[in-house]
């Protein structure tokens, strides 16, 4: 699986390398819902989530550059 980067370059970069940082953070996600019942919270709690897309590209702010 390759990884792809959104790095924007320019000539004065040919010839640099791109090198990658992994970094961990474990999350917890705690919502609410008020419900009748837990049946009815369990329905609704389907309908939420995670944007992963925003996870990937706009979690990390660039400082100091």
């Amino acid at each position: 699986m390759a990884n792809i980067s959104d790095i924007l370059y320019t000539k004065n970069d040919v010839g640099k390398n791109v090198y990658r940082k992994r970094t961990t953070y474990i999350l917890t996600v705690e919502e609410d819902f008020l419900a009748e019942n837990a049946d009815k919270a369990q329905d609704m709690s389907m309908n939420t989530g995670l944007d992963y897309d925003k996870i990937k590209s706009n979690l990390v702010e660039t400082k100091g550059v």
